[in-house]
């Protein structure tokens, strides 16, 4: 006697579902597409609309990360000039770096507390705990 299980999905369900979440993804890959290209469309054209006197830019840059961004950039539809402009143009619009910067370092007072820290853990008068038990009791009174 065969017991179906609702719990489980037939195969042909499974190969129908598989094929409309397929058809949904790049239903929505083409309507990320048209949203990025009318973004740099209605970039491009307030480029036009404002443009004023150009300038030529000359950096270095690793050769490996350039031709990595470009592929990037050829794939988001535009070339390294718009890139280039689109983040300065950024720049100015947020009045800083259009991105968040991290140091690995500590400032100044997170050096100064960790050195007061380990001033407080040093000193002969620091209270010292053989075990979590004993810390936690130390904690609770």
């Amino acid at each position: 006697m065969h017991v179906q299980n609702d719990n489980y999905l037939s195969d042909s369900s499974l190969g129908s579902l598989k094929e409309q979440s397929e058809a949904d993804f790049i239903k929505l890959e083409k309507q990320i597409s048209q949203r990025q290209k009318g973004f740099i469309e209605s970039y491009n054209t307030q480029e036009e609309e404002f443009s004023m006197e150009t300038t030529n830019l000359k950096i270095r840059t690793d050769k490996l990360i350039k031709e990595e961004a470009e592929e990037i950039f050829s794939e988001l539809g535009i070339d390294m000039t718009a890139a280039i402009n689109m983040f300065l143009k950024e720049t100015v619009r947020v009045h800083g770096m259009p991105f968040e910067q991290i140091l690995d370092k500590p400032n100044k007072t997170t050096k100064s507390a960790i050195g007061e820290g380990r001033k407080k853990m040093n000193a002969p008068s620091s209270p010292r705990y053989s075990s979590i038990d004993s810390l936690k009791i130390a904690l609770d009174k």
